[in-house]
Parts: structure tokens; C-alpha cells; sequence
């Protein structure tokens, strides 16, 4: 065989490997409406492909063993880290390198992204087929979010590269890959108030979001957050 028979289908990589240390606990795991912040997250991303990918830190199996048997985490790919402290970058790598097979390209997001729009990611990834881009990199200003950007599966090799050489800034993969830039502006139209680029990093944020979406922060997670420190 030469090309994957889904070739043309796009792949959904979640990091899920920091270590949420301004938060005070696990980013994924955070309360929305009854449910976790990752399974709100695969919930969508399982409509927006048949390939998703999970990648979690070097011996983090904690999230792993929780939800790999609950739906919709059935179908969900889990991969760890080849690497030990090397953040977001090796996150990238081995779920790049996990897809590869089944996809031509993957959009990347955080775990502590709630919401993500189908018609930005769906957006991207036309811009990537049109243009054969490596990867397509929202920029505002100097700015570039290399987490909530689409990438062609093989670029792991890149990213295995920019680690061996501990050049670990995720915007250095977009550089290496001579990325195709959207401005941020032109994606309001796919995504009116860019919930999809929301990470959500400290306590007060985490407090922020839920009153923006009118929902209540539940007493033991209040308690568990404490006071933000940023």
C-alpha cells in the first residue's frame, strides 16, 4: 500500500502531559457541567475525526487507566512521552508519530481547552490541503499558537529534531516547518469570541470561564484551587 485509505481525514491530537502546576491540579480533570474538561474535549474532537490521539507526560497513567474504557474513550489512541521534561513539544512528537498512519494531518489542542469550534478546526485543515502546507499556525502579532494549529502528521521527524537539540518553544516548530500564518482576525469569523484558543492556566481563569458560560464552580474544586497566585 502506498497512501493510508484516510488519507485525506484529519487527526485530533489532546495534550494532556503538563503538569498543571498553577492550577493546583490536573487541567483535564477540572469540573464543566458534571463532566471533566477532557471529556468535554474528546466528546467533540471523536466528532470531528475517527483518529484521536491523547498524549500524556513520561509515566503519567493516571488519566489514562480513569477514562481509556469510558466512552467515547474507546476509540481514543493514547500515547506517553518518549521524553522526560521536554513540555509540550514531546507531547507533539508522539502523538504526531501515533497518527501518522491513519492521517495526513492533525489539529493539536491543549486539554484545557473546553470548547473548540468545528468550523476553525475544519478551517485549517482546508487551508493546509489547499496550500500542501506542513503546517497551518494562527499568529496575532508576534505571537504564534502552535497549540491550537494543524500539522502534517510526519512532522514529528521536526520536532524530534528541535528536542535533541532542546529548542523546546512549540513556535520553533512552526518556524523549522516554514508554516503557512493565519492572522487571528480572519479566524473570528469561524470562531466569533476564539473559545477555541482559551487555555485556561490559573485558578482565577478557570473562575472567569465558568462565569462567562454561566455555570457554578463546585465548592471542593473551589477549595481544592485555593486563592490564584499569578
Amino acid at each position: 500500500p502506498t497512501m493510508p485509505e484516510n488519507d485525506n481525514e484529519l487527526g485530533v491530537l489532546i495534550l494532556a502531559g503538563g503538569q498543571s502546576q498553577r492550577m493546583g491540579m490536573d487541567k483535564a480533570l477540572l469540573p464543566l457541567d458534571g463532566r471533566t474538561f477532557v471529556e468535554c474535549l474528546v466528546d467533540q474532537c471523536c466528532r470531528l475525526s475517527r483518529h484521536v490521539a491523547i498524549s500524556i507526560g513520561h509515566g503519567q497513567q493516571a488519566l489514562r487507566e480513569r477514562f481509556e474504557s469510558c466512552e467515547p474513550f474507546r476509540g481514543v489512541i493514547w500515547v506517553e512521552d518518549e521524553h522526560q521534561e521536554k513540555g509540550p513539544l514531546a507531547g507533539i512528537e508522539a502523538g504526531l508519530k501515533a497518527l501518522e498512519p491513519a492521517c495526513r494531518y492533525a489539529f493539536v489542542t491543549g486539554c484545557d481547552v473546553p470548547i473548540l469550534k468545528p468550523e476553525l478546526v475544519e478551517e485549517l485543515y482546508r487551508i493546509a490541503k489547499r496550500q500542501d502546507s506542513q503546517a497551518v499556525t494562527p499568529v496575532d502579532g508576534q505571537r504564534t499558537f502552535g497549540m491550537t494549529a494543524v500539522y502534517r502528521t510526519d512532522s514529528w521527524q521536526a520536532a524530534s529534531e528541535l528536542i535533541q537539540q532542546n529548542s523546546l518553544r512549540v513556535s520553533s516548530l512552526a518556524e523549522q516547518l516554514s508554516a503557512t500564518k493565519v492572522e487571528l482576525a480572519d479566524l473570528r469569523k469561524f470562531d466569533p469570541e476564539l473559545v477555541s484558543f482559551l487555555n485556561i492556566n490559573h485558578p482565577q481563569e478557570y473562575r472567569d470561564f465558568l462565569t462567562s458560560q454561566d455555570y457554578e464552580i463546585e465548592a471542593s474544586v473551589n477549595e481544592q484551587l485555593g486563592t490564584d497566585q499569578s
